[in-house]
């Protein structure tokens, strides 16, 4: 699960005007792994991919893609945050944001998702669920919900909660021995529902 390292966007990392890789290399356009499925997206989204193309969904084409090495270096003395930071470099996650979200924002926070898939033990959905409670908990979020959902059309679950002055909207999949993970942080949470339900209902997986 994302815990802390969707909330901590700022200014500092941001990339307005230029789009990247996961990995922080310029590119012209967004890397794509079905393009078969591009007319299929809302109007005004573009299809996006992590590094390692296992994963890919449609976001905005305003948001921008955030270069996670300058997000690592941006300073946060948080344990939790940097490990959760460093698991999805590793992993070839993908992070962006909604620049003008900070312009209607009450806590000049910067609306964002981050996916990414990584290697993770085989477990049943109702145990899933009662692990992800327990460390939800332990993290200190609060107005915790945890229902069944597909992504990618693989069965999984969706987890909505309360960080500090952010609502989480997080949805997660077993599949061959990894774990893929959307999640949406936001503290407009009625402002982007309707968003975070396009982004996780044009989710791919590989």
């Amino acid at each position: 699960m994302v815990l802390t390292a969707a909330a901590c966007v700022n200014a500092s990392v941001s990339l307005a005007g230029r789009e990247t890789t996961p990995s922080g290399s310029t590119t012209a356009r967004p890397t794509s792994s079905a393009p078969v499925q591009q007319q299929q997206l809302p109007q005004g989204y573009r299809r996006v991919s992590d590094g390692t193309h296992s994963l890919s969904f449609g976001v905005p084409i305003t948001w921008t893609i955030i270069d996670i090495t300058k997000l690592e270096k941006s300073g946060t003395s948080d344990p939790a945050m940097q490990v959760q930071i460093q698991r999805i470099k590793e992993a070839g996650g993908i992070f962006l944001a909604d620049n003008e979200s900070r312009k209607q924002s009450p806590n000049n926070f910067m609306t964002n998702v981050v996916a990414f898939c990584s290697s993770a033990p085989s477990t049943s959905i109702e145990e899933w669920k009662a692990s992800a409670q327990k460390e939800l908990q332990l993290s200190g979020a609060t107005n915790i919900q945890i229902s069944d959902t597909t992504l990618g059309g693989i069965p999984g679950i969706r987890m909505t909660y309360v960080l500090d002055k952010t609502t989480v909207m997080e949805n997660a999949v077993l599949k061959s021995g990894k774990i893929c993970d959307v999640t949406l942080t936001t503290d407009q949470p009625a402002r982007y529902q309707k968003v975070f339900d396009q982004i996780t209902a044009t989710t791919q997986i590989s």
